[in-house]
């Protein structure tokens, strides 16, 4: 199979028997994805809301991924907004607000999880 999709994904997938077009295709194409992310505020927790330059810098930047020693970083980020899902309430009754962020981002390496794991970096 040519590309890298797990359950929390969506795209194209390719099945061909030539190997050098799947070598190339995952090598050398840039991968662009738009990317949900939660976010929260209330009583009592952090607020965790749209990316902050700094953090959009450090994903400009990348990490080193240690189980494969490549460094992995986005071409670009694009915020692309908000949506604001149903407030939840605590038993203690206080009211908890959701949302949830898009951004859209391209990336050139192809490692397993690659775009989740520089979120979690």
């Amino acid at each position: 199979p040519v590309g890298q999709l797990d359950r929390n994904t969506t795209g194209l997938m390719l099945f061909t028997n030539v190997g050098r077009l799947t070598a190339h295709l995952n090598s050398h194409a840039s991968k662009s994805y738009r990317v949900s992310y939660l976010g929260c505020s209330g009583p009592g927790i952090a607020t965790k809301g749209e990316l902050t330059e700094e953090e959009i810098e450090r994903l400009l930047e990348g990490v080193l991924l240690q189980r494969e020693q490549v460094h992995a970083r986005f071409d670009s980020v694009e915020l692309r907004g908000c949506e604001e899902r149903p407030p939840f309430k605590t038993p203690s009754g206080e009211v908890i607000r959701k949302f949830v962020y898009r951004a859209d981002v391209s990336i050139k390496c192809g490692v397993y999880h690659v775009v989740k794991r520089l979120f979690d970096s």
